[in-house]
């Protein structure tokens, strides 16, 4: 998807569905908050995978390490990705976010959800 900042910036019904439909998943959330806020806004697959397994409420894993590989490889980076939000590197397993501001303008007014708190 390629429009200028202005164009990316400017929030309509049709871009705030499409935002909130994007961030739905506490998964896809989660991804954004830990790359956004990161110095180098590159991070390996790896250790996202075990930050965010570690997020999940210890009592309540729904997906083993290898499954949420599987979940974040084939279904949220690519959704991710293909919104022009990450650049997601198999070969390298590197994550690069670019910054949308509808997106961190959504993700700015959710109450925030704690990452890897877990006792």
């Amino acid at each position: 998807m390629n429009v200028g900042t202005k164009d990316r910036s400017t929030m309509n019904s049709d871009s705030l569905d499409a935002s909130l439909k994007l961030v739905a998943n506490r998964h896809r959330r989660r991804i954004l908050e830990h790359i956004r806020h990161k110095d180098s806004q590159r991070v390996w697959i790896d250790t996202l995978v075990e930050r965010l397994y570690r997020a999940e409420p210890g009592d309540c894993h729904q997906l083993n390490q290898k499954e949420l590989t599987m979940q974040l490889t084939h279904t949220h980076l690519p959704k991710l990705g293909t919104h022009g939000i990450i650049e997601y590197d198999q070969e390298r397993g590197t994550i690069t976010y670019r910054a949308d501001e509808r997106i961190e303008s959504v993700l700015d007014s959710l109450p925030t959800e704690p990452l890897g708190t877990q006792p």
